[in-house]
């Protein structure tokens, strides 16, 4: 049997004026899978980059890039 490990990056876009989202939040947790013996230091960048890319792609999708600066 194979074994993985699993690299997440959880998230969340808190709807400040109410109706966008459903409970007025969205949550996600952006994970890659990995084999059990790689290295997984080399990749930690990337998934940050990838989840805050993520985010700020759903923020601006919604027209408010102006107000939220995600991505630094």
């Amino acid at each position: 049997m194979e074994e993985y490990r699993i690299m997440g990056f959880p998230a969340i876009i808190t709807d400040e004026g109410g109706g966008r989202y459903k409970r007025n939040e969205y949550m996600w947790n952006l994970c890659f899978v990995f084999h059990a013996s790689s290295s997984l230091e080399a990749f930690e960048p990337v998934v940050r980059k990838c989840g805050r890319i993520l985010k700020a792609a759903e923020v601006c999708l919604f027209g408010y890039c102006i107000r939220h600066e995600l991505i630094r």
